[in-house]
């Protein structure tokens, strides 16, 4: 698995060791035990995807053997079997008095630690100090348990484990204080499975997250979306908390000692210490008096929605599709304000396509539609389109495969096109062979086959592609699209940007992450003007020379690529986190072009032919609403900037013979400018 996934990121002199599982994990302030659940049901094995062989690349660029192909074509089941924790907390010395110690006259130094470390002492003038008199109480050492039990097919190695049930004769688990259980209700509820749970002594929690579990987010996502939603509540609309709100016909746990039991919800917290066993959870649901009060100290806020609100600009006469969703805006990893990068594209009524799906791509989904419309929406995705092999561009695909199989309950899944560099065939295999099918529905189009290329037989100036012309049809059809075409990005190896034409003539071209490059600009050209440019904007442009180095585009040189496009709209994307709540208008203010043509996105943000000239819109009551968010931004590019001037050096200042270091930052300086 690791050779599948290891060029996701680059990491230097990083190897992987297989441990002993039997050794526990152990150092200053815990142990941790493994104990093997071993799987005891009926053997499954990978099944043959229905569309095509899913050969990785590896196989396909080295001639394969009659042995190794051999090997390539043997289904080994499933390992099935998981594991449960024991985590020992170590007791923890109570705390040195250092009041007390210096009225009974103790001098700072090795007195001190000893002490603490439990031993009497006499100071010079014969009084002795006793550790008891100056130290606090050891506090006692904790046990916690984290288990999972998928079925009744692991209950045969429970009961062959006496840690797990006669937890009064480990050392560790007599410490028992609480037990984590990642295990369906319907387990939970079986005979065993409840006498087990009852069986713990009085007083231990246990704490469960299955499907009972409920909570979308956190309540500060919810009050940024509450606001954006002030301003402008066509695009964006307001987040659902949970899909479990609805109160349960039946208890999923009638076995179960209920005083014991506590049903994990988002942000829920668990104190070890110094408070063992406090419950801590977060109220999700917005208090709107709260908010009110919140918005009202605001200066200048409520008048400047209602300007905004009466200057929102919205073409009734134009088309309700395609509709674009924005389920993530950031880079990198995912914020609690902006997920990594996720577009969802509406073709047409009920037929989506997806832009990308970094990790929390079902969890961004289900906020903003709800449980049955989030799997309404799954069982009619047709296609999910992968810019590149950064995790945070397609981490969330497995997910995106399993939720879809689920939500089609009793009937067959239908196909899913998966567009994206060939190098993922590799590690979809690999997962499909070594934990579950993963294959099955799916169908391999490479974005390398999506490149335009000169037709030897054809007239000169004229393009084709190496998709299957079968299988290019067949895409079209499914997801109501003219015509999808990449060209190569310039980022990592294997980075593409793509152009799609919906049926009714919309075009749409996503960047994924690049440097600027020409090529994206022929192909916004290519065929017929664009519609919409959906451009990574990774960093502001006095950071210039960190996006060179990440080979990343600034927000000036993305909107300078929709200008040479003549895009009619174009959207920035794919900012770094720090700029989680909002980005800088400075490189926008003052340019009537870019304020008629330029947005910028937000989480959970939905636009259509009809709305997106209202981003523009929003910019003034923006700029109030996060005033102080901005002034921060502002002072750490003041700072970026001053550090950056005192390390490169002014590059104006007088070169002189006697002193080397300014002539070095001029060498380095125009370096910088060559690249």
């Amino acid at each position: 698995m690791y050779e599948a996934t290891k060029h996701f990121i680059v990491l230097n002199d990083f190897t992987l060791m297989a441990g002993d599982p039997a050794e526990p994990f152990e150092d200053v302030g815990m142990k941790i035990t493994q104990i093997p659940l071993k799987f005891n049901g009926k053997e499954s094995s990978p099944s043959d995807p229905k569309y095509g062989t899913w050969v990785s690349e590896r196989i396909m660029e080295q001639p394969r053997s009659p042995k190794q192909k051999e090997e390539d074509a043997v289904k080994k089941p499933y390992d099935q079997d998981v594991s449960a924790f024991i985590v020992f907390i170590k007791s923890r010395p109570g705390k040195l008095d250092i009041v007390k110690c210096r009225a009974l006259g103790v001098p700072q130094g090795p007195m001190l630690k000893l002490l603490k470390e439990g031993e009497d002492i006499t100071l010079d003038d014969g009084t002795l100090v006793r550790s008891s008199d100056v130290v606090g109480v050891q506090e006692d050492p904790l046990c916690y348990l984290v288990i999972e039990c998928p079925s009744q097919d692991y209950f045969e190695s429970m009961k062959n484990d006496k840690r797990l049930m006669e937890p009064e004769s480990s050392p560790e688990m007599k410490f028992i204080k609480g037990v984590f259980h990642f295990t369906p209700a319907e387990v939970m509820n079986t005979d065993f499975y409840s006498e087990w749970v009852n069986s713990f002594p009085v007083g231990t929690q246990h704490i469960v997250m299955n499907q009972e579990s409920s909570g979308y987010g956190m309540h500060d996502m919810a009050v940024h979306n509450r606001k954006l939603n002030l301003i402008a509540p066509k695009l964006f609309p307001k987040l659902w908390s949970s899909e479990n709100d609805v109160d349960k016909a039946s208890d999923p746990y009638s076995k179960i000692k209920h005083g014991s039991l506590i049903q994990a919800s988002t942000s829920l917290k668990l104190h070890v210490r110094p408070n063992p066993s406090v419950i801590e959870k977060q109220v999700l649901a917005i208090d709107e008096k709260a908010f009110g009060e919140e918005i009202d100290q605001i200066e200048g806020v409520r008048e400047e929605i209602k300007n905004v609100n009466d200057k929102m600009v919205f073409k009734p006469e134009a088309s309700e599709f395609p509709k674009v969703i924005f389920l993530g805006t950031g880079s990198s990893v995912p914020n609690k304000y902006r997920n990594v990068s996720s577009i969802l594209v509406e073709t047409e009524a009920n037929n989506f396509i997806l832009l990308d799906c970094g990790e929390g791509t079902i969890l961004q989904l289900h906020r903003t539609f709800g449980k049955a419309r989030a799997d309404e929406i799954l069982r009619n995705l047709n296609a999910i389109y992968v810019s590149h092999l950064h995790a945070d561009h397609h981490l969330g695909l497995i997910n995106i495969v399993k939720f879809r199989e689920k939500a089609f309950e009793d009937q067959s899944p239908t196909k899913l096109y998966i567009l994206a560099p060939n190098r993922i065939a590799n590690y979809l295999l690999t997962v499909h062979k070594l934990f579950f099918n993963i294959l099955t529905d799916l169908v391999l189009v490479r974005n390398e086959h999506l490149l335009n290329q000169n037709n030897p037989n054809s007239n000169p100036g004229e393009w084709t592609q190496q998709v299957y012309s079968h299988i290019k049809s067949e895409l079209l059809d499914q997801t109501k699209l003219k015509s999808v075409k990449t060209v190569r990005a310039l980022h990592c190896p294997g980075s593409f940007c793509v152009a799609v034409v919906t049926k009714s003539g919309y075009k749409i071209v996503y960047s994924g992450d690049t440097m600027p490059i020409p090529q994206i600009v022929d192909l916004g050209q290519d065929g017929q003007p664009t519609d919409l440019l959906i451009h990574e904007a990774t960093m502001e442009s006095h950071m210039l020379e960190d996006c060179r180095m990440k080979k990343h585009s600034t927000v000036s040189q993305a909107i300078d690529q929709g200008f040479k496009m003549a895009a009619k709209n174009t959207i920035l994307t794919h900012f770094s986190q720090r700029y989680s709540k909002i980005l800088p208008f400075t490189e926008i203010d003052g340019d009537e072009d870019k304020l008629k043509t330029v947005g910028v996105a937000f989480d959970h943000m939905i636009i259509t032919p009809q709305t997106v000239d209202s981003i523009r819109s929003m910019y003034p009551a923006l700029k109030v609403m996060f005033r102080s968010e901005l002034d921060l931004l502002d002072g750490k590019k003041q700072r970026f900037s001053d550090k950056k001037v005192f390390n490169l050096g002014d590059e104006n200042e007088e070169l002189t013979d006697t002193d080397p270091e300014p002539a070095k930052r001029h060498k380095f300086l125009r370096a910088l400018k060559d690249v």
